[in-house]
């Protein structure tokens, strides 16, 4: 795949430059067997060309190029009694060419190309190799009947040679539409494999197409650059990238201790780290390459160091860990399972005491202070047993209610969740709203002096106390003709009636924790 972008430089000049990316699936030949392999490899070049407008002699042009292939790494392997460690290696290059162009006749022209290629391949086994030289190419092109046309291409240069053959026709009315077939053959040089490919070619140039080089007046036009750019200023045949390998003799496999690794639990959400290199070694000192299969989840492993990194999860799972270690030379494999564990952090909780509110009004008791999380995660709140009315904040841990005053308990659970809902703990505790009887004070004789039918109050709830706050009902017997008492203030009213009786007067006062009586004497004096 290549792309070309080009451009007029004055009248008889012009510079393109192109991008190629190369993907080739190559055969290796190692001590071990043949092995195929895609291979990769990028390079960009600049192509300059001067016109001379010359019938024989038309052109010369200069070019220059720089290609980079990775390398690839193929393992170890085991071929009779020895190991053998196999790579392809990459390449750095670059190279410039400089030629021309000869029209013996009309219907074709040669171009002639010297060139100069440096190839330095990147081997890691043995010193890099250096492939460089000069070379030559050419290429011939015969316009023949039918709008048929040949073209033989052939390179000679030092890290390989290549030939192309191809025949092509080009439609006499879509002066740009191509269509040819090819076959081409890569002989690689140093090691680098051979290629062989044929295909169908199919060619679009837009604009006018020049079908003579003595068309147009300049010595260029447009059709000529379009034809031009149509040829990519660099063109890689081959990915240049050789097999390299080293071997060692095999002596009897070592076989690598390895010990039971303990079970490990992490508690919290805090970073972790575990070392598991201790519980592996090779008795000729050798280093180690380790895996890892089952990690808990977001958990990383170092093949290198033997170390798991992750954060605790705290969701109360176990995770069932085998841990792989191979000896460098691949001979021997020990394999050790063991679990990660990342319990819940458990919560403490202190004892509620029992609470108890008397009174009227509401309530409100904080019970988040008998519940910690270690973890400092927050926690929500619930409770059962609460008194009619009364509610906890999930939050805050806060019981709130109207005060009953019903001298019940109320057998409470408060239970504290951590917000990961991994734990939670609870606490039992009695709610009691006690209620107070109320109480009366002794009421001296009380006598009023005033004139019959002169109208007098008493205030009685002076004597009656409500140790909760409740209110009082009251009620009397006993009352002088026409007297009344009012049932929420405890006032009696009425109107004198003269000096002579004597009353005895029964006086109640009802709260909703109990009823209590007196007696008190009520005369009347009208002197």
């Amino acid at each position: 795949m290549n792309g070309t972008f080009g451009v007029l430089w004055g009248e008889d000049d012009r510079v393109k430059l192109s991008g190629e990316f190369l993907t080739q699936k190559l055969g290796y030949r190692f001590s071990t067997g043949r092995e195929e392999r895609w291979m990769h490899q990028y390079a960009v070049g600049v192509e300059y060309q001067h016109d001379f407008c010359n019938a024989f002699l038309p052109s010369a042009d200069v070019g220059f190029y720089c290609s980079y292939a990775p390398a690839r790494k193929l393992g170890h392997k085991e071929c009779r009694d020895f190991l053998y460690s196999r790579r392809i290696a990459g390449s750095n290059s670059y190279g410039g060419s400089l030629g021309t162009t000869l029209i013996p006749w009309c219907s074709g022209y040669f171009h002639v190309d010297a060139d100069y290629d440096f190839v330095k391949y990147n081997r890691k086994y043995k010193s890099r190799k250096v492939v460089s030289g000069f070379g030559g190419s050419f290429t011939y092109h015969q316009d023949l009947k039918y709008n048929l046309f040949f073209d033989l291409l052939g390179e000679f240069k030092r890290p390989y040679n290549y030939g192309r053959v191809r025949l092509g026709w080009h439609h006499p009315d879509w002066s740009g539409l191509v269509v040819g077939l090819f076959g081409a053959h890569t002989r690689g040089k140093s090691h680098l494999p051979s290629n062989t490919t044929a295909g169908l070619e199919l060619t679009y140039v837009f604009g006018d197409r020049a079908d003579s080089r003595n068309e147009c007046t300049p010595c260029y036009c447009e059709p000529i650059l379009a034809a031009w750019v149509s040829s990519p200023a660099v063109y890689m045949p081959q990915v240049l990238a050789v097999a390299e390998e080293k071997k060692r003799r095999l002596g009897p496999c070592q076989i690598l201790v390895s010990n039971p690794i303990p079970n490990a639990n992490f508690t919290g959400t805090e970073l972790y780290t575990l070392n598991i290199s201790p519980y592996f070694s090779d008795p000729s000192g050798a280093a180690l390459v380790f895996s890892a299969e089952g990690l808990p989840p977001e958990a990383t492993f170092d093949p290198t160091t033997g170390v798991i990194f992750g954060v605790g999860l705290n969701d109360n799972n176990s995770y069932t860990v085998t841990i792989r270690a191979t000896a460098a030379d691949a001979c021997s494999v020990a394999i050790q399972s063991f679990t990660i564990s990342f319990p819940c952090t458990t919560l403490v909780s202190t004892t509620i005491p029992p609470a108890s509110f008397t009174g009227i009004g509401n309530y409100s008791l904080d019970v988040s202070s008998h519940f910690t999380n270690p973890s400092g995660l927050p926690l929500v709140y619930s409770a059962v047993g609460l008194p009619a009315g009364s509610t906890i904040d999930a939050s805050t841990g806060v019981i709130s209610g109207s005060i009953l005053s019903d001298t019940l308990t109320y057998n409470v659970v408060v239970t504290a969740t951590s917000a990961d809902a991994c734990a939670s703990v609870s606490e039992p505790f009695t709610i009691t709203f006690p209620c107070i009887p109320p109480s009366v004070l002794p009421i001296p004789p009380i006598n009023i002096g005033a004139l019959s039918g002169t109208p007098y109050t008493l205030d009685m709830s002076v004597y009656f106390v409500s140790p909760g706050g409740q209110p009082f009902t009251y009620s009397a017997t006993g009352l002088p003709p026409g007297s009344t008492i009012d049932p929420t203030t405890g006032v009696i009213s009425g109107v004198s009636v003269g000096s002579g009786p004597v009353f005895i007067i029964s006086i109640s006062g009802t709260t909703v924790c109990g009823t209590v009586t007196t007696n008190f004497q009520l005369t009347f004096n009208s002197a």
